[in-house]
């Protein structure tokens, strides 16, 4: 074999693993991109799902709450202070039944305290503690849930770029033989 012949099949070899390598990092980012599209729409109609319910109810009501288990929280505002808020598991009795629930409080308290929380009558009838009361605040999640499933779809289209075979340079190929 000359060197000529020697370098052509090792040029070609160092092709085929930079395509090889090509397209596994195009099917990883495919993976990630469907988990993000996906993630995105699920976010996007449970949050709407959620704030309709509680938007739609004809019983909200502020009723008295049992604190079972208290976490400390922290949180940075917009100027970079740090502060602190306590999310804490409580039970409430509603016509005689007991339901369960998370809600945050911004003032200290402990196991056993009695606090007030707002709850809302769902759609199967039940009373929850609302995630989300406020239409500004149920906006920006569902743009930020439609952003990661834009982010994941733009990928998605990218991943699919790379792994189609570049029809043109066959064609050439085919040519010049």
């Amino acid at each position: 074999m000359s060197k000529r012949s020697e370098r052509k099949k090792r040029a070609e070899e160092r092709k085929k693993e930079a395509r090889k390598k090509l397209i596994q990092g195009a099917v990883i980012t495919m993976v990630f991109a469907t988990a993000m599209l996906v993630l995105g729409i699920i976010g996007f109609v449970s949050n709407r799902n959620r704030y309709e319910d509680y938007s739609s109810s004809s019983d909200v009501r502020m009723v008295d709450a049992q604190v079972t288990d208290v976490e400390t929280k922290s949180r940075k505002d917009e100027y970079g202070k740090t502060y602190y808020f306590y999310k804490a598991k409580v039970t409430y009795t509603i016509d005689g039944t007991e339901y369960k629930g998370v809600n945050e409080f911004d003032d200290a308290v402990k196991k056993g305290d009695a606090v007030r929380v707002k709850v809302y009558k769902s759609k199967d009838g039940t009373y929850k503690i609302p995630e989300v009361t406020n239409e500004t605040a149920n906006k920006l999640y569902n743009i930020l849930y439609l952003c990661v499933a834009g982010f994941g779809a733009v990928l998605l289209v990218i991943g699919i770029i790379v792994l189609i075979p570049k029809q043109e340079k066959k064609e050439q190929k085919g040519q010049k033989k």
